[in-house]
């Protein structure tokens, strides 16, 4: 017989009071489907995309390079830029963090077509954010936030992978709102067969 110590109770005030701390995952499995929830408090924010428009503010089919860096070092992160830097012959890549240097962005003005930017995420794949090469590749668009994530300082550029200067960009760029959760990592109920 297996005795489980018991859980310390809590109210429902206590729960609701710390409601906007947490994330809450339902997964419900059966032999053919899965059933996923999520119950997170979100943030509505404020980004732009990769697309470049023409003088005339239309999308054309070329990209500026962002990327979403996590889950490496600021090291791993410059080194690997500087390589497809090189290899790609891009220019500048300016860093930025809000988090204590642990996550960046990468914005790179240089442009280029949508499938040379789609090998140069997949060259970076180590150091990108799953999430953010999971939705360029569906969207055929990235997307990087400007605005301030709550709880955060705003974003400053941290570092420069130097290569060659490119003026940022004065014309027309696809400003977007979306909304994002403040937690990424949230207590999960998994019901059901695995």
């Amino acid at each position: 017989m297996t005795v489980y110590p018991r859980l310390p109770r809590i109210g429902i005030s206590d729960f609701l009071a710390n409601i906007n701390k947490k994330r809450f995952n339902l997964r419900i499995t059966t032999s053919c489907f899965t059933f996923f929830s999520m119950l997170a408090r979100n943030q509505r924010i404020e980004g732009i995309t990769s697309t470049v428009h023409d003088k005339n503010g239309k999308p054309t089919k070329n990209h500026y390079i962002f990327w979403d860096l996590e889950n490496a070092s600021l090291e791993q992160i410059k080194k690997t830029l500087k390589k497809v830097q090189r290899h790609y012959r891009l220019s500048n890549i300016y860093l930025t963090s809000d988090n204590n240097g642990k996550t960046f962005r990468g914005w790179c003005w240089s442009v280029v077509t949508l499938k040379t930017y789609l090998k140069i995420l997949l060259d970076c794949e180590d150091i990108v954010d799953d999430g953010f090469l999971f939705y360029t590749f569906k969207r055929k668009e990235a997307t990087l936030r400007l605005s301030q994530k709550e709880g955060r300082p705003f974003q400053t550029c941290t570092d420069v992978i130097e290569s060659f200067f490119v003026p940022f960009p004065t014309g027309i760029m696809s400003r977007v709102i979306y909304d994002t959760g403040t937690e990424k990592k949230g207590t999960t109920l998994n019901l059901g067969v695995n």
